[in-house]
């Protein structure tokens, strides 16, 4: 067996749900890989947002984890949609009060990106097999994990595993599930069924 390390988040905002909790929740295997998950913000480690990368990336080399997989809700996406590109900057309605408006590392310029290193993966047949098993997904890959807590924990994540490290990282977003937007008025979601 290999492990994988797959992080996901717990419900915010007005969302009854979310579905990268409830994943992480109904899976352990899949074939011969062993998932071990993080759900944010997590209950172990008991520290702050700040230190969710650094966390994450010991807790995948103590599995001696051959990934790390990083699953977020986003409303706007209409399949899954691989992010590619991070940026030292949290802003909006879903970030923690301490760190709004601010850089996530005050050592750099709130410009400042960390790209996940795409040769790692093989995107085609991570696609092909997204379209094989009936997985709605964004053929483009996105540049922007935008500026929520989604990227806040890209960009920790990714400056955590520099400067090379053979552990690879990947941000998915998925969309909001009809049980995480129940009660929602209005709201138009695309179902994904990933589980």
């Amino acid at each position: 067996m290999k492990n994988i390390l797959i992080t996901g988040f717990y419900p915010f905002g007005d969302y009854k749900v979310n579905p990268t909790e409830q994943f992480l929740k109904s899976h352990s295997v899949l074939g011969e890989l062993y998932l071990y998950s993080l759900i944010f913000p997590p209950r172990t480690f008991g520290d702050g947002a700040e230190n969710f990368g650094l966390n994450t990336v010991k807790f995948a080399r103590s599995l001696n984890a051959i990934a790390i997989i990083s699953l977020g809700m986003a409303s706007d996406v209409k399949g899954l949609r691989i992010e590619t590109s991070s940026i030292n900057w949290s802003e909006g309605k879903y970030c923690l009060d301490f760190e709004q408006k601010k850089r996530l590392d005050s050592r750099f310029s709130s410009r400042a990106t960390k790209k996940t290193n795409l040769a790692q993966w093989d995107i085609e047949a991570m696609l092909k097999n997204f379209k094989n098993l009936n997985i709605k997904f964004e053929r483009k890959l996105s540049e922007s994990a935008g500026t929520y807590c989604c990227n806040a924990l890209m960009y920790r994540v990714l400056s955590n595993l520099e400067p090379s490290s053979n552990i690879p990282y990947i941000f998915l977003h998925i969309p909001c599930s009809a049980e995480a937007v129940a009660g929602i008025d209005n709201f138009n979601y695309v179902l994904v069924l990933i589980y």
